[in-house]
């Protein structure tokens, strides 16, 4: 056989090989499209797995509107802005009242106004973490930048944080009304009310029970989610 001519066996295994690996490099490139804009296209990837074309324009439309329903508690959250306002108002006017005739107010009065006044800071500050962290886990992020007056706890109380935080002030603005209720029971004339003191005490310690119950219940929760990961590692062949 001429040497400028190849061996017949040789020429067709190159070229089955080189079919080949045109055809593995034309399967990779396509999985790759596939893989990173499948789910930019509406193609069903392991990110996105029912393709957009494979679902019905009701089902599209029912979803939208119920991802787009959150908006519905905006309003209730722009209304308890006004309901501290309010606060704000009464809070001042009590203030004002009372310090009018500080002159011939007792210790215990003070003591009283003082609790008032703290009564209704606490209810502000509850009204407020509610707005945040109910705004932020149910509507939409609050977009401010590193703003720097920006409260630490901002963006890092979700719901089980938030129950918390709620009860716990309602425990301390029960105790406050709590004490309101006692101080006047050191005065020799006061009159006392054992059916309404006897309610108060009960309505705190259970404010009290079902937010221990609460905390008992988030930190079995915790407990539980840190031991899943472990368990399913376990039961993995």
């Amino acid at each position: 056989m001429s040497r400028g001519f190849a061996d017949p066996n040789k020429t067709a295994t190159l070229g089955v090989l080189f079919y080949t690996c045109g055809y593995i490099d034309r399967r990779v490139a396509a999985n790759n499209i596939w893989t990173n804009d499948g789910a930019r296209r509406g193609v069903m990837t392991i990110e996105n797995p029912q393709p957009a074309s494979s679902r019905s324009m009701p089902e599209m439309v029912v979803e939208w509107a119920l991802f787009a329903s959150r908006w519905i508690l905006a309003p209730l959250y722009l209304g308890m802005i006004l309901v501290l306002v309010g606060i704000l108002i009464v809070f001042l006017r009590e203030l004002f009242t009372e310090l009018s005739h500080i002159g011939n107010m007792e210790s215990e009065q003070i003591i009283v106004l003082a609790l008032s006044l703290i009564d209704l800071s606490l209810t502000s500050n509850l009204l407020l973490i509610v707005i945040f962290a109910g705004y932020e886990n149910f509507v939409s992020k609050i977009h401010i930048g590193e703003h720097e007056d920006r409260p630490s706890w901002m963006g890092t109380v979700d719901f089980s944080n938030m129950k918390i935080k709620l009860i716990a002030s309602i425990v301390a603005i029960s105790a406050i009304a709590l004490l309101r209720a006692f101080l006047p029971l050191a005065d020799a004339g006061a009159r006392v009310d054992p059916v309404q003191l006897r309610w108060l005490v009960t309505i705190h310690l259970t404010f009290v029970v079902s937010g221990v119950l609460l905390a008992v219940m988030d930190w079995i929760t915790s407990r539980a989610e840190s031991h899943a990961p472990a368990a399913r590692a376990d039961l993995a062949p």
